[in-house]
């Protein structure tokens, strides 16, 4: 999630990216890089690189005042626009229990800054078929860390924090992962794959003033490393259930490994959004 540092948050396909879009009124946004030469990497807290529709995001969310850990995200230039080439390195020490980081690449727009990647988000759900999101990751890794993909539902079309209803976290792996939030509910299978699902209704985080509801789908192992996955199963399922309004917005979609403690790398090998 892109966050400013004084804000927490917590928490939270199945073909190869490469999807074809038809024409209509559908909004496709490609990982695009514009430089060519040697990786390009940045390593500050909250440092950011603009990859063409998309925002890759060294988010350090949770680290409070933990020191002796290091992070950074990079771009592999001169790649075509349909390859990722982007990733991102950690190295966070054994502390508190929590998620210290989430480096993510990031598409909507932003509940704090307002920046926006493309003005295909924010959409109300009443008006959204489908967002398709492909990827394809290499990720290797100790300690605790899962992969998330996510996205905020807010009241209203030009959303800040204050507008946050909901969290929708789809984790696609857990490793040693440390506690799920939220209170389990049931099993469900969406888009032929098996998810538990979790509900929290008054979900906080250390430096966030704010409550929102916490909607969590873990996928149950093997681990999803390249994936076609419709983001809108999961909210119709919410919808269905009466746990999220039709009128509601969908505002971002964020992708990135959130992290307890260990050292890793994730290399986006290839990416894409697409809003229906």
């Amino acid at each position: 999630m892109l966050v400013p540092q004084r804000y927490g948050r917590l928490v939270t396909r199945l073909i190869i990216a490469g999807l074809l879009l038809s024409a209509g009124n559908m909004v496709r946004a490609e990982a695009a890089n514009h430089n060519s030469g040697h990786l390009k990497t940045q390593c500050n807290d909250w440092a950011t690189i603009d990859l063409g529709g998309y925002l890759l995001n060294n988010d350090v969310w949770g680290k409070r005042g933990l020191t002796g850990y290091s992070q950074c995200i990079y771009e592999i230039p001169g790649r075509k626009e349909s390859e990722g080439g982007f990733g991102w390195t950690w190295d966070w020490p054994r502390a508190f229990d929590g998620v210290k980081s989430y480096p993510s690449v990031f598409f909507g727009r932003d509940l704090w800054s307002h920046q926006a990647t493309t003005t295909a988000l924010p959409k109300a759900i009443s008006q959204l078929r489908h967002i398709y999101v492909n990827y394809k990751i290499k990720s290797t890794h100790t300690g605790a860390v899962n992969l998330l993909l996510e996205s905020w539902i807010t009241r209203n079309p030009s959303p800040g924090h204050r507008d946050r209803l909901g969290e929708l976290a789809i984790q696609l792996y857990q490793i040693d992962w440390p506690g799920q939030e939220g209170k389990y509910i049931e099993d469900v299978k969406i888009g032929g794959v098996d998810f538990a699902f979790y509900l929290s209704k008054t979900t906080h985080a250390p430096g966030d003033p704010d409550r929102w509801t916490y909607y969590g789908f873990v996928h149950k192992p093997p681990t999803i490393l390249k994936a076609r996955l419709d983001i809108m199963q999961f909210v119709n399922y919410l919808v269905r259930k009466g746990y999220v309004d039709a009128g509601s917005y969908i505002a971002t979609v964020e992708l990135g490994n959130e992290i307890d403690h260990g050292e890793g790398r994730t290399e986006v090998e290839s990416y894409s959004v697409s809003v229906h």
